[in-house]
């Protein structure tokens, strides 16, 4: 793990809340798991990207955002993180589920 690089007033670190702003992820939330070297970020947000297989993806196409989750990074450090916790403390942040769920939302209207 590399340190932390400051984007937008927020370093982008393990346990950070980041938004893809880039691919066909665009717009959906994730939490970054780790940092690599060369600019890359692995995320996950429990859904798409499970914590065992996270998204690696540039840093120019995240933007960190303020809360942070350092209980998770401690459970994943010790090996008991699950999705279902990465899930459900994105939603109670009030990070939207993304927009795979706003396209299943339409779909079902009809």
């Amino acid at each position: 793990m590399t340190t932390a690089r400051r984007v937008a007033g927020y370093s982008i670190e393990p346990g950070r809340v980041a938004l893809s702003r880039a691919g066909h992820d665009a717009g959906c939330y994730f939490m970054v798991m780790d940092v690599l070297p060369a600019g890359y970020a692995l995320l996950a947000d429990g859904r798409l990207r499970k914590v065992a297989s996270p998204k690696k993806k540039k840093f120019r196409h995240i933007r960190p955002q303020p809360d942070r989750f350092d209980d998770l990074v401690e459970m994943a450090r010790s090996g008991t993180l699950l999705d279902a916790h990465v899930r459900s403390r994105l939603a109670r942040a009030g990070y939207a589920a993304g927009k795979e769920e706003e396209i299943l939302g339409q779909e079902r209207q009809y």
